[in-house]
């Protein structure tokens, strides 16, 4: 940046506006306190959550916001992989502050979860049922563009009270005001840009007896080996927040009771907190050692994210001469610059293999895989709706791909495995899909059953690709047809698309008497039809009503009997066999396309 300018940074309360007024169609005067509480939520899923984790789509949140009557202070529930994510949103306007009852009350959601003396609305009540309390993992989030002072920060610093010390060590809470909120979203989308230009680090010790530095060059990627203050990871930390991590897969995926184990060995021992770390791992692109000291291009921490993030807790919360002045830890610092060819495969390999803690989803290890390369690259070359079409196998911000149509990989692969096999196995594990031992889908979806593939085939792309543009349809016309069904369990029976899409699917195949509908399917790859109009739309659209028609039969007439679960219904391999069995024998309309044989 020259010497003058000044660029505006982001702020929470100024990126909302636009983002509120957006969604709801409306200017932001004209928005009352639950649009603008409800908005507040969505701005930190979409803009926030979404780049720092696997995102939560805009069906799954409409099925995870709980927001009215008797939601016992939640906002928004979500659950996937044993990690339940809370949200409680309190719009607040500018110079409004939270109260010490607002924290207070927030830090006893679980007394009031856990009591069955509480009266829950159905969604939470639904939500709440999936739930393990004795095993998942929590992260609560209070968010307010408000500030949180005086004796309301105080109390929100304090470990709250919980039914029991078994979950304390499973639970994070968070009390995000506009300032912290800013920081986070800056975070987030700092993410997607890396560390420009030098970063240099210093052996530890004072000047000419500094702790020597190991350099390897005994192959093609030179490596080092450096012990370092502490100091100048929490300043760099500082400097580049989490632009740091843009290689790190696990990201934010840290584990409370160890970051609190990292945090008092900080406090305590600061001198042995070397003996107790294993230590951070890095990539650069360009590695040079001059004498006492590391010139690093392009530095990415691949491994130790947790420790760094922890290391900048402890010396923000200490006054005076801060633990980490103290604080030794050792730093390996590969170069691999190129994301390509054997290079690239090194690098990923790299990264893979230093990210093998049980904590990590399956998910997190995909996105550097061949094949989603070779997808960015076939979805690359179309346009839908005179728009870009852009494949996303990994978070990224998205104001990068403003004005593009977006394709996030776990939802396309969602997409594939309820049309192609069932909507069921993935419905609260989403890691599943990117499971590729045998009893996982990923195989599946993104290779032949039995291997996944480097370059994906022609005709499986075609096909894919046109799952795909069917789901967005599907997904489109849910959304249409919700607010006017006819009654309550027609409603409920239209929760996601994925059932839809797999009963499309049987009744493909009862019409064309087998898989013929694959050719027809396939030659719609570019979405280039719309739902409804001419000879492909047509078709899909009464397909579509088809599988509407069946799914809204089946789980009315599943409602009707003693027992009936709604999640249970939706989630059950029973559910599968019965749709499978009815379109199998009953006289339904069969479907095909003008023209097709």
């Amino acid at each position: 940046m020259k010497t003058g300018t000044k660029q505006r940074k982001t702020h929470a309360r100024d990126a909302f506006k636009p983002f509120v007024e957006q969604f709801f169609k409306q200017t932001f005067g004209k928005l009352g306190n639950k649009q603008l509480s409800e908005g507040l939520t969505r701005f930190y899923v979409e803009e926030i959550h979404n780049l720092l984790h696997p995102p939560i789509s805009a069906d799954d949140f409409d099925l995870a916001f709980v927001d009215a009557g008797n939601d016992l202070g939640i906002d928004f529930i979500h659950r996937d992989d044993q990690t339940v994510l809370v949200l409680q949103s309190k719009y607040l306007g500018e110079g409004k502050s939270v109260t010490l009852k607002d924290i207070q009350h927030f830090q006893t959601v679980f007394d009031r979860l856990r009591d069955d003396r509480f009266t829950k609305n159905p969604r939470l009540a639904e939500a709440v049922a999936d739930i393990d309390f004795d095993q998942d993992r929590f992260v609560l989030k209070f968010i307010t563009l408000g500030t949180i002072t005086g004796q309301a920060r105080d109390q929100a610093d304090t470990e709250p009270r919980f039914p029991s010390a078994a979950l304390a060590d499973r639970v994070e809470f968070h009390f995000l005001d506009g300032d912290r909120l800013t920081d986070e979203l800056r975070n987030a989308k700092a993410l997607a840009s890396g560390i420009p230009g030098d970063c240099e680090l210093v052996a530890a010790g004072r000047r000419g007896s500094r702790t020597p530095i190991i350099e390897l060059d005994v192959g093609p990627y030179p490596s080092c080996v450096i012990v370092v203050a502490s100091e100048q990871l929490v300043q760099l930390y500082r400097r580049y927040r989490d632009s740091l991590f843009t290689l790190n897969i696990r990201n934010y995926l840290g584990n409370t009771a160890t970051n609190k184990l990292l945090t008092a060995s900080l406090r305590d021992e600061p001198s042995h907190f070397y003996y107790y770390n294993n230590g951070i791992a890095c990539l650069a692109e360009k590695l040079e050692v001059k004498d006492d000291r590391v010139i690093a291009k392009g530095l990415q921490v691949i491994n130790g994210a947790q420790t760094l993030r922890a290391l900048a807790k402890a010396a923000s919360r200490q006054q005076g001469r801060r633990p980490t002045q103290d604080a030794l830890i050792l730093l390996r610092i590969t170069q691999a610059a190129t994301q390509y060819g054997a290079e690239g495969r090194f690098r990923d390999s790299i990264i893979r293999f230093n990210n093998t803690q049980n904590v990590i989803k399956a998910s997190d290890f995909r996105s550097n895989d061949p094949i989603h390369a070779d997808l960015k690259r076939r979805f690359d070359e179309h346009r839908w709706r005179s728009k870009k079409v852009v494949y996303l196998p990994k978070r990224t911000d998205p104001a990068s791909h403003r004005g593009a149509t977006t394709i996030p990989v776990e939802e396309l692969a969602k997409a594939i495995y309820a049309f192609l096999w069932d909507p069921t196995h993935f419905s609260a594990r989403t890691s599943f899909l990117f499971d590729e031992s045998e009893m996982g889908g990923y195989r599946w979806v993104f290779g032949d059953g039995i291997q996944v593939w480097t370059t994906i085939p022609d005709a499986e792309f075609r096909l894919r690709s046109a799952i795909w543009w069917l789901s967005v349809a599907f997904g489109e016309q849910l959304r249409l047809d919700k607010p006017g069904a006819a009654d309550n369990l027609e409603k409920a029976s239209l929760e996601r698309k994925w059932i839809p899409l797999f009963v499309a699917r049987l009744v493909l195949e009862r019409s064309y008497e087998g898989d013929g509908y694959l050719d027809e399917l396939r030659k719609t790859y570019k979405g280039d039809w719309e739902f409804g109009v001419a000879s492909v739309g047509v078709w899909f659209k009464k397909l579509y009503e088809a599988a509407k028609g069946i799914l809204v039969y089946k789980y009315k007439e599943a409602a009707s009997q003693p027992g009936f679960v709604h999640r249970n219904w939706m989630r059950g391999s029973d559910t599968i066999s019965s749709l499978q069995n009815f379109v199998r024998t009953a006289p339904i309309t069969t479907v095909k396309r003008e023209g097709s044989s």
